[in-house]
């Protein structure tokens, strides 16, 4: 991807790269007979980079754009880009590119693909707002050298609670990604059948085997592995791979009413209740779906100022 600013603010060597894809790109369309010029599209390319419309566009689509964006989504691609949006709404996009701010259509667009920030320095740091999004000046802290004379349970000791029978490789996930974040100490609550292999995968975590019920989920009866060790934990993260069956919810429930740390909710946790019950400050992590499970209809706004 290249972005243009201007002859002057490119060095000569991008600028010539620049102007040679110009010339290869005007030279393979002026190569072609003109009542074949739209078969371009049926060549295949290594990227399509959408940009067909700016701010000031309004639809409808034109039926002649209609037609070639048609024509670029059946043909052969290895990887296709959008910027802010895909074009008209149409343009299937593998990556969408939000520059400066991401705009909000973009998060229900089916054809946005996976999105993508791009900090351009339009706001200050300081900048205050509800919608927040995780920039790498944002989280340039977390990979900071930390003082020479410290130690690892000076950066928090997160309880992560979740795994099941069925579903055992969401909660590993979610401890590898705790001590990758730089956490100091991680306590895992699972299935007690698969705290060996945890715990040969990843050392550095504290595993504990919980009882399950007969169908392989976290049974009520574990509720006390937890409650005596609860004065360590700083924070809570509840789950991943943690199945919805009824007893396996009434832990969780009973977890938030012991304990008011902040907690991360995923997956199976996001359920009305737990969220309405819970005593701490939550983080709530939810895809579009979980979203509506937890959301009863309201905006994420509404939601985010109620909740």
């Amino acid at each position: 991807m290249v972005f243009v600013f201007g002859e002057r603010a490119l060095r000569p060597l991008a600028w010539r790269a620049w102007q040679y894809a110009q010339e290869s790109a005007r030279e393979r369309w002026t190569q072609r007979e003109p009542s074949t010029a739209g078969e371009w599209v049926g060549a295949g390319y290594d990227l399509g980079f959408d940009g067909i419309f700016g701010f000031q566009f309004r639809p409808p689509v034109e039926p002649p754009v209609v037609e070639l964006i048609e024509r670029v989504n059946a043909a052969s691609i290895r990887l296709r880009a959008a910027v802010d949006l895909p074009s008209g709404g149409l343009f299937r996009a593998d990556f969408t590119y939000a520059t400066g701010a991401v705009k909000t259509p973009i998060l229900t667009d089916p054809n946005a693909g996976r999105l993508r920030y791009l900090d351009l320095g339009f706001f200050p740091r300081e900048t205050q707002g509800a919608p927040r999004v995780l920039t790498p000046a944002v989280l340039a802290p977390l990979a900071a050298l930390r003082p020479a004379h410290c130690d690892k349970r000076d950066f928090g000791h997160l309880f992560v609670i979740g795994g099941s029978h069925n579903y055992p490789g969401a909660v590993l996930m979610a401890v590898l990604a705790a001590l990758r974040s730089g956490v100091g100490l991680v306590t895992a609550f699972v299935p007690e059948p698969l705290v060996s292999a945890y715990a040969a995968r990843v050392p550095e975590a504290m595993w504990v085997g919980c009882p399950l019920t007969p169908e392989g989920r976290l049974a009520l009866e574990g509720l006390h592995l937890v409650r005596e060790r609860i004065e360590r934990a700083t924070a809570l993260a509840i789950g991943p791979g943690l199945g919805r069956e009824r007893e396996t919810m009434a832990l969780v429930r009973e977890i938030l009413k012991v304990s008011a740390l902040p907690a991360v909710l995923d997956a199976d946790a996001l359920q009305p209740e737990l969220v309405r019950g819970a005593k701490g400050p939550l983080v709530l992590t939810p895809h579009a779906g979980e979203f509506q499970r937890i959301a009863a209809g309201a905006t994420l706004e509404t939601f985010a100022r109620t909740s």
